[in-house]
């Protein structure tokens, strides 16, 4: 089961492709969370080599690489303190979070 924090991942994640660079402001405009927990989940999505912050005017936040090579998996895991079975490790390798922003 996901929790919430992976679920905000995913959604943040996909936020950042369609706002492009994007600050924790504008993220918590669109997804509807606080910019305090939107930053606690960017710290490990950065750490994790997700993300990439751009500092000085314009700057912000934007995905490492495309939505298309980043992993469902990739995400989930950086955000998550237990291994997940290796069967749905597997299963969500091959998702992409272009295909989840796609079939959403």
């Amino acid at each position: 089961m996901l929790t919430n924090k992976q679920i905000n991942a995913l959604r943040i994640m996909i936020s950042l492709d369609e706002l492009d660079v994007c600050t924790a402001h504008d993220l918590s405009e669109a997804t509807g969370i606080s910019i305090s927990y939107i930053e606690q989940i960017i710290r490990c999505l950065r750490s994790a080599g997700l993300i990439e912050s751009l500092r000085g005017p314009g700057g912000g936040y934007m995905p490492a690489r495309s939505l298309a090579r980043i992993s469902v998996a990739d995400t989930l895991a950086c955000l998550s303190s237990n291994k997940a079975p290796q069967l749905v490790v597997n299963a969500l390798n091959g998702v992409t979070l272009r295909d989840l922003k796609n079939a959403g």
